[in-house]
């Protein structure tokens, strides 16, 4: 999800685990320097975090250059 937010029209392409969990990307802001936050609705977070953790997570991230190290998340409860 963050490269289709991040990357250019012609590029919007390659591996997108995340959105067959039925997130739904409500805000997408950059600092333009290199640093994101992603406003989600997400409905299952077990899936979302087993999906983060998997193969097909990693690959999605290696590809939309996103370092999971980096990865903040904040639940709204």
């Amino acid at each position: 999800m963050v490269g289709n937010v991040i990357a250019p029209a012609g590029n919007r392409r390659g591996p997108i685990p995340f959105a067959r969990l039925g997130a739904i990307l409500c805000l997408a802001l950059s600092d333009r320097r290199n640093s994101f936050a992603l406003s989600e609705d997400i409905p299952d977070m077990k899936a979302f975090y087993a999906v983060m953790k998997s193969e097909a997570g990693a690959a999605a991230m290696k590809y939309h250059g996103v370092r999971p190290e980096t990865i903040v998340v904040f639940l709204q409860g």
